[in-house]
């Protein structure tokens, strides 16, 4: 990953929060970037399990872990999302946890599509 890779992705990704947090070593900011996509696709599935069998305070409990993972890695619109399924697996909402989950899933497929581009993660 380079400096046009990361340019690349500030679409989604912030890149002066990920570069601050990785205090400016591209390289650990590519083994972040990584981790993120293991994490973040594992954490939909088991989101989606969860949504399925109607268990709100697993959809709670993984839409939190998911919120601190893509805030570290400064997927900021995709952690308020997180946020959002968070407060309403809270509420109990059937409608609005699917709902959110489906602008959740978006959001990530927005992220993992710029992160899986050719060079994205290379180091």
């Amino acid at each position: 990953m380079d400096s046009q890779d990361l340019q690349r992705l500030s679409d989604v990704i912030d890149v002066d929060d990920l570069m601050r947090r990785c205090l400016g070593n591209i390289d650990f900011a590519s083994r972040i970037l990584g981790l993120l996509t293991g994490r973040c696709e594992a954490d939909l599935v088991e989101l989606e399990h969860a949504i399925e069998n109607a268990d709100v305070q697993r959809i709670g409990s993984v839409a939190h872990r998911l919120k601190g993972a893509t805030a570290s890695g400064a997927a900021h619109r995709v952690s308020r999302k997180a946020d959002e399924l968070c407060r309403a697996a809270a509420t109990e909402s059937q409608e609005a946890v699917s709902r959110i989950f489906t602008e959740l899933r978006d959001e990530w497929g927005l992220l993992a599509d710029s992160l899986a581009a050719p060079a994205a993660l290379s180091v």
